[in-house]
This record gives C-alpha cells, structure tokens and sequence, in this order.
C-alpha cells in the first residue's frame, strides 16, 4: 500500500517535470524562432492585403465622389492623403515625394514624377521648359506658383513673349547632391529641359554632421538621430544599420566636399551632353559672412565647406566649365535677414528676389540667346573635366 503510494507520488514528480521541461522548451524554442519569423515578415513579405491600404483606397473612392468642380481631366487624378509623404523610398534618389498628391487647399500638389510642378505632358514647339534641382528650399513656397522655379518661369515669359514657360520643381524636401544628380540622370533627361538650376550646398554639409554619417546618403529617410526632428525622422529598416552623425576631421570634410562638387561636375557634363543649359547656384546662408569666411583661418564647418565652393566655382566660372555656369548666392541677403525663416529658408519674397537675380544672369549670359537676343552664345571651348575637385 505505502509502496504504491510512493510510485504515484514519484510519477506524479515526474510528470510535473517533464510538463515543465517541454514548457521550458517551447518557451526557449519560441523566443529562437518567433524574432527571426517576425523580422523576415516585417521586412520581406509581400502584404496581400493591408487594411491601411483599404482605407487609402476608400479614401480615394470619396475623393472621386466630393472633387472639387474646377479641377482639369489631368488633375482629377490626385488624391487628398492625409499626410503628403514628400520621402516616399524611390529606387535611385533615396526617396522623393508621393505622385499625384495635393493637399486640401491645393497650395501644395506633385505631378507624376513627384515634381512640385503641373502634370507634364509632351513639349510643343513653341515651349521653353525650365527645371531646378535642389533640397526644400528649391522645393518650397507657400504655394506652387510661389516657388523659386515657378516665379522665375514667369519672369522668363515676360521676356521672350509669345512662349509657353513650363517649370520643373524637382526640389525633394531635405535633399542632397546626389539626390539631385540622380534626377537629372533618370529623369530630367527625358523631359527635353533648355536650362537647368542646380540650388544647393547647405544640406551636403549640414546633415553630415547632424542626421546621417553616410557621405553622399540621403539623410531621413533611414538615419532618424534627430531629436529636433522627430516628425521628419523615419525609423532605419532593421537590414539597414544607421550611422550617426560626427565630429569632422579632415579627411571627412575633405570627402563631403569633394562628394559635393563631383555631382555639381557630374551634373554640368549630363547637361552639355544633353543640349541643357545650366546654373549651378550656391544657395543662400543667413549666417554667410565674407569677411569672416575669407579672412579666418578657423571655420566651423558649414563656413569653410561654403569658402571653399565659392573659390572652386570662380575658377570654373573663369574656365566655362562645361559652358555652365556657377553662381554665389550665399549673400544675396546679405542686408536683409528679415527674409529668412531659419538658417537656409526663406519667405515668398526672398524667393521673388532669387528668380529675379536668376532671370538677370540668363538674360546677361543669354542661356536662351534664340529668346533674349540676337548674340550668339559664348564660343570658348568648353572643358569637361572633374581633376579641377580637390
């Protein structure tokens, strides 16, 4: 009797054991396998269905049913998101901002491309067609027309008379040079563009040492450091480790610059080769100071990368370059900083003012001889060359 009571105790032990062995087990197998399931589902599945996507739909479907009574056949096309994703992953630009998308007063809409710009259709004869490339402040304006690449459009039209002028804003909010040269290649090229403005610097050298440590990567989109700016940061893919910003040394400096002044090079050779003039523009700084850029042997960062662009686009101004040309803007507001909303960003009027400077530099260089004048265009050989970056 006691004996059979002892055996069903020890099996009863054993069985307790053994159901918290296997218990053990599944749990120790589970936190194995359950992460590794859940980061190939997160970043590789192919989603059949998404709820998400289901209400963009059934947003889409309200839209086709309340459009607004005065939009054209082409812009009966967008759509109303909530949110315009203007850093939406593209596959050779980093990312760009979301096609066919207006907001709900329709100051801000993007074309097909995800251009700031009107939908583009085939060029006519007697159309000039314009483009710039740049970060936000070649995007910006508190509406389309207001743009830089917009106001200067209608600058041009008052000049040539009798032409269509059609703008290309293809600015992409936070962007970098080789964003830009990426465009120009896989985009710009294809659109029959006469004169092209290159408006930039300031990103190259800002978000090397604020947002992303990768030189020559676009900055949000992966590397989300900021915590100034949380509702631009963008949380990295887990098969994408993110790198953060430093302290330059020389050497970094030395990449970020020449990284830079490669894809305005780059730029300018795509552009003679295609038959597109072009303007390379130093974007304006609120706080450039000649005297002090030109004169201290100590610079912070931002002010010794804007020294040294300046001096290399004097010398390939001297030289026509690529028969382009390559301005300084850094301190067109010299006088007034009232035009400035931050350190690069500027109000509607500070926009009016860089078109109107453009307008006088195509028009004294006749970048559209057939259009402004009768002279004929600079005979110089042009040089292509890139041994002239550091």
């Amino acid at each position: 009797m006691n004996n059979d009571i002892s055996l069903k105790r020890e099996s009863s032990k054993l069985t307790r054991k053994r159901v918290l062995f296997y218990l053990v087990f599944i749990f120790c197998n589970a936190v194995i396998i359950i992460p590794p399931v859940f980061f190939l589902f997160r970043n590789y599945s192919i989603k059949i269905y998404s709820k998400h996507q289901m209400t963009d739909f059934s947003r889409r479907l309200a839209l086709m049913k309340n459009k607004p009574t005065a939009w054209t056949e082409a812009e009966e096309k967008y759509i109303i998101p909530d949110f315009i994703d203007t850093r939406r992953p593209h596959p050779y630009c980093g990312y760009k901002a979301q096609p066919m998308t207006r907001n709900q007063d329709g100051s801000i809409s993007h074309n097909q491309h995800g251009f700031r710009s009107p939908v583009l259709g085939a060029k006519s004869d007697n159309t000039i067609r314009i483009a710039i490339v740049g970060g936000s402040v070649a995007w910006d304006g508190s509406t389309n027309e207001k743009t830089i690449i917009a106001r200067l459009a209608e600058q041009i039209k008052q000049r040539v008379g009798g032409k269509n002028i059609e703008y290309i804003n293809a600015g992409i909010i936070s962007g970098i040079s080789n964003q830009e040269l990426g465009v120009v290649v896989q985009d710009l090229t294809d659109m029959e563009v006469d004169l092209l403005v290159s408006f930039d610097g300031f990103n190259d050298i800002l978000h090397i040492i604020q947002y992303n440590g990768r030189v020559g990567w676009p900055p949000f989109r992966w590397d989300p450091f900021s915590e100034e700016n949380k509702m631009l940061s963008q949380a990295a893919p887990s098969y994408y480790l993110p790198v953060k910003p430093f302290r330059l040394t020389e050497e970094k400096y030395s990449a970020v610059l020449n990284n830079y002044l490669r894809n305005i090079i780059t730029i300018s050779i795509v552009c003679r080769g295609y038959g597109m003039k072009y303007i390379a523009v130093l974007q304006p700084w609120r706080d450039f100071n000649s005297e002090d850029i030109f004169t201290s042997d100590k610079l912070p960062p931002i002010a010794a990368f804007y020294r040294e662009v300046i001096r290399t686009y004097n010398k390939w101004q001297q030289q026509h370059m690529n028969n382009g040309l390559y301005i300084s803007m850094a301190d067109i507001f010299r006088d007034r900083k009232e035009f400035f909303r931050d350190e690069c960003h500027v109000q509607d009027e500070g926009n009016e003012i860089i078109a109107a400077r453009l307008a006088e530099i195509i028009s004294d260089n006749k970048l559209l001889s057939k259009d402004y004048g009768s002279s004929s265009d600079n005979k110089q050989t042009p040089k292509t060359d890139k041994s002239s970056i550091r």
